[in-house]
């Protein structure tokens, strides 16, 4: 309440000291708390942060800069300027730093003023000054930058419900969907494929999943969902239902690790469900995915690993992103999520938690530096660790 007797509360207001409410709009988020003052309304949301309504709540506008509590849902690094990142918020669109996140600035020029849910960045390794980025909302989009974000062009044709965004770094101009609905024109497929930098897609046949390239072999893609994993080598026409052997009950794959170095070695992280009667969330497989074997002790046995690394100077050191769940009893149990590493080849790893807040979604490594690595979290922002020695 203010001074003047104006209550907020949800989507409403009083002006009359709660006599009487009126609907009004609200930040584009769930809204945590409301602070009236000097004749400015101010919202704390649920993931979103900080927003400012300068009209009694008739508009919003994001008021974070500067915080660190930012939920980030993805992140792209400059292979050739390392020091060059981007980062998709939440209702707050594209920041970006070129000085490997002493500074962020909004670089979201030409984008709609509207709010970002679960934002998608990914950048042509080709042309890194190339970016593109998919949102939901309630008019989902795609666009892209060829100016490393100062300026975006919306490209054409509805998608509803992106969840991948990878662009082929071995085909120039090729880039892949994954959601709800990413063909042309908000067809219903949850693949897709655009051979002319994002200006069409085409859908193609299995359902969605994580989309992972094989950066050693050209067309080569892989698809892990709930049922399995699936593999396509003649960029996503045609796929095959990989049917390997070690994987029973081993959990649902969430993330896929093609090692740069050795030929035919792959890391699957899973998560367990309720028919995994696995404790172990690492499968190695040494023969291209037929046959797996457990693989990465450490972690743990309620978890999901949402995402692999492999220092490619050092191929014996691994990151895995961990998210702990609890199925009840987290009233006594630590929340053990967070960044996990293995200096063995990946059989046994050992968290790197300190200074963490928790969940980490996405990892990348510097391409120039392996021993800097960044962790973007859900709910506070980007997160930094220098490996110590070489």
């Amino acid at each position: 309440m203010d001074r003047r007797g104006v209550v907020y509360a949800g989507d409403r207001r009083s002006t009359d000291h709660g006599a009487t409410w009126q609907k009004i709009a609200t930040p584009p988020d769930s809204s945590m708390r409301y602070l009236a003052g000097d004749g400015a309304l101010w919202a704390g949301t649920d993931l979103s942060g900080v927003f400012r309504s300068g009209d009694g709540g008739v508009t919003w506008q994001p008021a974070s800069n500067g915080l660190h509590a930012t939920p980030v849902t993805s992140v792209a690094i400059n292979p050739e300027q390392p020091g060059v990142l981007y980062a998709a918020m939440p209702g707050l669109g594209i920041n970006k730093t070129v000085n490997a996140g002493l500074n962020w600035q909004p670089a979201n020029a030409g984008l709609p003023a509207e709010y970002f849910r679960d934002p998608l960045l990914a950048l042509d390794p080709r042309q890194p000054e190339t970016v593109y980025l998919a949102w939901s909302s309630d008019t989902s989009g795609f666009a892209h930058s060829d100016d490393g974000g100062e300026h975006w062009t919306l490209l054409p044709g509805a998608l509803s419900g992106p969840t991948g965004l990878v662009v082929d770094p071995t085909a120039p101009g090729t880039i892949y969907l994954t959601g709800y609905r990413v063909g042309a024109d908000n067809a219903p497929c949850e693949l897709a494929r655009s051979d002319d930098h994002g200006l069409t897609r085409r859908c193609l046949l299995p359902a969605a999943g994580r989309l992972v390239l094989d950066p050693a072999t050209p067309g080569t893609l892989w698809l892990l969902g709930g049922d399995g994993l699936r593999k396509s080598t003649d960029h996503g026409e045609s796929w095959t239902q990989i049917q390997p052997q070690g994987l029973d009950h081993a959990g649902v794959p969430r993330s896929l690790l093609i090692d740069p170095v050795h030929p035919g070695v792959l890391y699957l992280g899973t998560e367990r469900n309720g028919d995994s009667s696995q404790h172990i969330r690492i499968w190695r497989s040494d023969d291209g995915g037929l046959h797996w074997r457990a693989w990465g002790s450490g972690m743990p046995e309620d978890s999901g690993v949402t995402d692999l690394l492999i220092d490619p100077q050092q191929p014996s050191i691994l990151y895995a992103a961990v998210e702990h769940h609890f199925y009840g009893t987290f009233d006594r149990t630590p929340d053990r999520s967070g960044v996990y590493w293995s200096r063995d080849g990946g059989r046994t790893f050992t968290p790197l938690r300190d200074g963490l807040p928790g969940v980490v979604q996405r990892l990348i490594l510097d391409p120039t530096n392996p021993r800097l690595l960044y962790a973007a979290t859900p709910n506070d922002g980007i997160y930094t660790f220098t490996r110590a020695g070489r």
